[in-house]
């Protein structure tokens, strides 16, 4: 049985092969969240890479374009906590005002 991790990195391959933006997506927007996850498609994306020669397929520009997304959405939601600080990790760390 597939964890939830596995199940979104065969859901972000799947919607890569397929040419899913959305599906695509919603993996990164997951990954903003899941250094782990975010790790695992970086290795995904060098894959891909190699197996096309590189960088100027469509599945490279849905690649480009969707990271860019998810990192605009990533952004919003870590802007909007003035009081929290991302670490390098990506987790969330609450600072108390003192």
């Amino acid at each position: 049985m597939l964890n939830d991790r596995e199940k979104l990195i065969h859901k972000y391959v799947t919607s890569m092969d397929d040419g899913d933006i959305d599906g695509v997506i919603e993996v990164l927007e997951a990954a903003c969240f899941d250094p782990e996850l975010e790790r695992i498609i970086g290795e995904i994306d060098l894959a891909y890479q190699e197996e096309e020669g590189i960088a100027t397929s469509d599945s490279e520009f849905v690649r480009r374009l969707a990271r860019k997304q998810a990192r605009e959405l990533c952004q919003s939601v870590l802007d909007p906590l003035p009081d929290n600080k991302r670490s390098s990790s990506g987790k969330i760390i609450k600072f108390n005002k003192s």
